[in-house]
C-alpha cells in the first residue's frame, strides 16, 4: 500500500469512519463518497506530483514521455510522428470493491487524459484489460467529458456532455465506482454522471492515462494535485 504524508490537514468529519486511526489521510474525500465505504484504504492522497511519479508503474509510448515537478505531472501520449497512449498506474494491493479518485486533469492542446478503472494489471492498455475511464478532450466540441466502458477492445458510451471546455486549463474530476454497478462523477464539484454498469468487476489498477490522437505533433496532458485514491 502506497500512503503519502505530503497532505494531512485535520478534519473532523473524516472521524466518522468506523476504525480508520489515522483519519487525516482521508482529507479531501467527499462525505457521501465516504459514507459507502466500510473499510477504506488509502492508496494514495498527496499534494506533490514527484511523489505521484515516482509511487506509480509508467507505461511509456517513447523513453522519456512522463516527468514531473513538484505541482505537475506531464504525460505525453505518443510521438511526433506516432499515435499512441501513455500512462502511469498502481496494481491494487488486493481485488477492489470500491474505488474513489480525485485529481485535476488538464490538456494541452489535443488529444485526451483519462482516469482507468482496471479489471486486470495496468501495465498492458488493453484486452486485457477491461476499463472503466473518465476521459477529458476540450477539442471535441460535442464530447469534451464524457465515460465510457471499454470491453475486448471495444468503446461503449455511458455518458457524455458537450460544453466546450478548454484546452490548457485544468478541471477537477471526482470517480466513483463499486461493485454493484454504481458509477459516480463530478467535475469541478457538480456531479455529472450518475449511472449503473454492471459489466466490469471487480478493480485491480488505476491509471492516469494521455492519448495521442495525432501523426503531426507530441500530444500531452498534465495532472496536479491533490491526488486522492482510495479503495476497499
Amino acid at each position: 500500500m502506497v500512503i503519502s504524508m505530503t497532505y494531512i490537514p485535520v478534519v473532523d468529519n473524516v472521524d466518522k469512519v468506523d476504525g480508520f486511526h489515522s483519519g487525516q489521510l482521508l482529507f479531501g474525500v467527499r462525505q457521501e463518497v465516504l459514507d459507502l465505504f466500510e473499510d477504506p484504504k488509502v492508496l494514495i492522497n498527496t499534494c506533490s506530483m514527484n511523489y505521484v511519479r515516482k509511487s506509480a508503474d509508467k507505461a511509456e509510448a517513447s523513453a522519456g514521455n512522463i516527468s514531473s515537478n513538484s505541482k505537475e505531472l506531464t504525460i505525453i501520449g505518443g510521438t511526433a510522428s506516432t499515435k499512441d497512449n501513455s500512462w502511469v498506474y498502481w496494481n491494487l494491493p488486493t481485488d477492489a470493491s470500491r474505488v474513489y479518485t480525485k485529481v485535476h486533469m488538464l490538456v494541452v492542446s489535443n488529444g485526451y487524459t483519462t482516469i482507468d478503472y482496471c479489471d486486470a494489471d495496468g501495465s498492458t492498455y488493453d484486452n486485457p484489460p477491461n476499463t472503466y475511464l473518465v476521459w477529458l478532450q476540450p477539442q471535441n466540441a460535442t464530447k469534451d467529458f464524457g465515460m465510457q466502458k471499454r470491453l475486448s477492445g471495444t468503446n461503449y458510451d455511458l455518458g457524455s456532455e458537450g460544453i466546450d471546455l478548454s484546452a490548457n486549463t485544468y478541471y477537477l474530476v471526482e470517480y466513483y465506482w463499486d461493485d454493484s454497478g454504481k458509477l459516480k462523477v463530478w467535475r469541478d464539484n457538480v456531479l455529472k454522471f450518475d449511472i449503473t454498469d454492471t459489466a466490469i468487476s471487480p478493480i485491480r489498477s488505476v491509471r492516469f492515462r494521455m492519448r495521442d490522437n495525432s501523426t503531426s505533433e507530441a500530444l500531452k496532458g498534465k495532472f496536479k494535485g491533490p491526488v486522492i485514491i482510495i479503495y476497499e
